[in-house]
């Protein structure tokens, strides 16, 4: 079993292919990208943000269900900003697990970075979203606390639209502008 993450898929939010460069037709490639990746028992963990729409029901059951007819998996979401709807909404749109982090043994996983305790040894990285391809100048300014050591930035355009391994994921590690990325070429 593969544990896969994937993150901000801002589906039928178009507004997104200006904002952050994505390409037409980004919904599909990220549908074929998890097709051509998962296995039967796999699990992928989506770190939030999956929809932007006025359906956003349909949008996400048709988005799972594609998957999961497909393949035997498990789908979990961690809420990101833009996931506003209750636990009950998003797990009757066919995500297995909602809540607002998981931890994968010494990983926070989240869709903002998180607060890390300098007293917390027992975490040693935060993966999260939210920032896409790279830093938002506004927004850096609340997270005052981020570490470049522990934060890494799972930003779906910096991975070509593609599941990474959690289990694999420090090999895709880089040092950029200051801040921790996972990239995949």
């Amino acid at each position: 079993m593969t544990t896969w993450l994937t993150t901000d898929w801002h589906l039928k939010h178009f507004k997104i292919m200006e904002y952050e460069n994505r390409p037409e037709g980004f919904e599909d490639i990220i549908l074929n990208n998890i097709l051509s990746s998962i296995q039967d028992g796999d699990k992928i963990i989506n770190l939030g943000d999956c929809a932007f729409s006025n359906n956003v029901r349909e949008t996400i059951t048709s988005f799972n269900n594609s998957i999961k007819s497909k393949k035997n998996v498990t789908i979990d979401l961690i809420r990101g900003n833009h996931d506003s709807k209750s636990k009950t909404f998003y797990e009757s749109c066919g995500f297995d697990l909602v809540t607002n982090i998981i931890m994968y043994g010494d990983i926070l996983l989240s869709h903002k970075p998180r607060y890390l305790s300098l007293e917390d040894p027992n975490i040693k990285y935060n993966i999260h979203g939210h920032f896409h391809s790279g830093s938002h100048p506004e927004e850096d300014a609340k997270y005052k606390y981020y570490d470049n050591k522990k934060h890494i930035l799972l930003g779906l355009e910096n991975v070509n639209y593609k599941l990474i391994d959690l289990d694999t994921f420090n090999k895709y590690v880089i040092f950029k502008n200051n801040k921790q990325y996972i990239v995949k070429n």
